[in-house]
């Protein structure tokens, strides 16, 4: 199965603060891998296109 396979298109991520706080930052700050298809790192604010 594909990772674009797992969330239907269309799909909002919308999530509530205790769950980016629990289950993505948490992770995030103590260096746990995250699966790619997760969360996508982006340099919003970076000048690489």
């Amino acid at each position: 199965m594909e990772p674009d396979d797992l969330v239907p298109r269309g799909y909002i991520f919308f999530p509530r603060m205790e769950e980016l706080v629990i289950d993505y930052l948490t992770n995030w700050v103590a260096g746990t891998p995250l699966p790619s298809y997760t969360i996508a790192f982006a340099d919003v604010y970076g000048t690489e296109l």
